[in-house]
């Protein structure tokens, strides 16, 4: 939910399950969003916060993916919501 919010994806496999480490440019403070509707990519600016908190994530990573949950990629948020909160 913290990824979704601060980056403004939408919700599930079309752009926030599909977030990857290599979309997150450190340097510039950006994140490359791939839209599968339009099949392009848009390019979001990250808060400085919110830029320190995804380094603390990738630390942590154990995937390629953004978003995950026991090392795998998340493929609903519905059911991935409910074994986080179980």
């Amino acid at each position: 939910m913290e990824v979704c919010f601060n980056l403004g994806t939408r919700p599930g496999p079309s752009e926030l399950f599909a977030l990857r480490w290599e979309h997150v440019d450190f340097e510039a403070g950006t994140v490359r969003i791939y839209a599968t509707k339009t099949k392009t990519f848009r390019t979001v600016p990250v808060t400085a916060t919110f830029l320190e908190r995804l380094r603390e994530m990738r630390v942590k990573s154990q995937s390629g993916f953004i978003v995950e949950y026991s090392g795998k990629p998340l493929t609903t948020i519905r059911h991935s919501f409910n074994k986080a909160c179980a």
